[in-house]
């Protein structure tokens, strides 16, 4: 089904708008519901063909669950705040941590990650490894970790030093200057920006063989957006029916997504 796309410049970010155009013209009433994101390539990008894998996903369940997705691309800091605000439905993606479920809802999982612990081999520091380190074993390193990401928790458990950026680009450049040892990210997401930024040295950057961690993306929800619980159910239901359908399939395969 061809695509309508409208494009917004609002107050708080850049609002893009999806729906299948026939589905639109035979129900104007159709429910539009607020998502908001910031650069997460490959899931989710102003940039991207259907604006990430993420962003395709959503906006098929949302067409088979007869709700208009509004894309509004924001800073990363901000994201969160939206929601707490109430001025969003929902954020993508996200994974469940605790700290996470005392403030928001989470839809059913979209697809699973494997976050992966890549270092670069122009560092001195990570020479004579054998590749089947886990996190652990690598007290005496430091790391590189996207501001706000889970990972945070477990390093202060460890004692283990790290430093933050807000984006992908920054920890991969870096990762590459050998600033810190090891960067903590879903392999899919850090490679694609190794492969913008640096791709002649593609294959200077290798992930240990022990993941950090196997975790499900899903939809972050605000408690304080108007019925949210209900359109959450909505959605997830949109979810089942794209399953039944095969669509889910297709749109995994074609992003090289893996299921939960």
């Amino acid at each position: 089904m061809k695509k309508l796309i409208t494009l917004i410049v609002t107050s708080f970010g850049v609002l893009i708008s999806l729906m299948g155009s026939a589905q639109e013209s035979e129900h104007p009433d159709l429910l539009k519901v607020p998502f908001v994101t910031g650069d997460y390539r490959p899931y989710s990008s102003e940039t991207m063909p259907d604006f990430g894998a993420t962003t395709d996903l959503i906006s098929s369940i949302c067409n088979a669950a007869g709700i208009q997705p509004q894309f509004i691309f924001l800073p990363w800091k901000r994201v969160e705040l939206n929601l707490l605000q109430g001025k969003a439905f929902g954020a993508f993606p996200y994974s469940e941590t605790p700290d996470r479920k005392t403030r928001f809802d989470f839809s059913d999982d979209l697809y699973g990650v494997s976050y992966s612990l890549i270092y670069h081999d122009g560092n001195p520091n990570t020479n004579g490894l054998s590749g089947n380190e886990s996190l652990p074993d690598l007290k005496g390193f430091r790391f590189g970790i996207i501001a706000g990401s889970f990972a945070e928790s477990r390093l202060k458990e460890l004692g283990i030093a790290y430093d933050a950026a807000p984006t992908v680009d920054q920890l991969v450049g870096m990762l590459r200057l050998n600033r810190f040892d090891f960067y903590i990210d879903d392999q899919a997401i850090v490679f694609d920006a190794i492969n913008r930024l640096f791709p002649a040295e593609v294959t200077s950057f290798n992930a240990l063989q022990n993941p950090f961690a196997e975790r499900t993306a899903n939809v972050m929800v605000s408690r304080a957006y108007p019925n949210a619980a209900e359109i959450l159910k909505r959605f997830n239901i949109g979810l089942v029916k794209i399953k039944q359908t095969g669509e889910y399939d297709r749109i995994l395969a074609k992003h090289h997504m893996n299921r939960p």
